[in-house]
């Protein structure tokens, strides 16, 4: 039974913040490319018609996920001003999102890991409640070993986070949006 319980269970723990972190970053890691695209573009002396528009359409877009960055589209020299301290205000304000996102991810998992730790320990009340002893080793080390399993897991995940978190609090650029966040993607 407890077995059962530990196996099952896990398909319940929350991970609504695991997919809205991995959402957040691709999002952030399509921005990044959208500021590589502006920056390509501003390195033209002048932009074609069609370019200004797509340099408008990013600057609108960005600004739009991130607030004022301080850049425009010059229609009378065809380029765009504003470039020199755009990147570090889009890095600044993706930073803050994305360590809001993993603060709520590691919330998130601190969580799964305590109702883990309950559920463990409500099944190994059940376990003792048996009359035969050899149920009770049994039934209670395979329980045990399951839920074991289960919380290193998400331990690791945890110390996965946190060491983003840190990354992201010491001005790490690479943490706004990476590849692969936990090692397991």
């Amino acid at each position: 039974i407890a077995l059962h319980k530990a196996s099952s269970y896990t398909a319940e723990l929350s991970d609504a913040m695991d997919s809205q972190l991995e959402e957040n970053d691709k999002l952030r890691k399509s921005d990044q490319q959208r500021m590589a695209e502006l920056e390509q573009l501003a390195r033209k002396q002048q932009l074609t018609s069609a370019e200004m528009d797509r340099a408008k359409s990013i600057i609108a877009e960005l600004e739009g996920r991130y607030g004022a960055l301080g850049l425009s589209v010059d229609e009378a020299t065809g380029s765009i001003t504003g470039m020199a301290d755009a990147q570090d205000r889009l890095n600044a304000k993706m930073r803050e999102l994305a360590v809001d996102d993993v603060k709520a991810r590691i919330a998130e998992l601190q969580a799964n890991i305590a109702e883990m730790s309950r559920e463990m320990q409500a099944d190994m009340q059940l376990s003792w409640g048996s009359l035969n002893p050899a149920t009770i080793k049994a039934e209670g080390e395979k329980a045990m070993a399951a839920y074991e399993q289960k919380i290193n897991a998400e331990q690791a995940k945890l110390k996965a986070a946190n060491t983003r978190l840190r990354a992201l609090l010491t001005g790490d650029n690479a943490a706004i949006a990476p590849v692969d966040i936990t090692g397991a993607r």
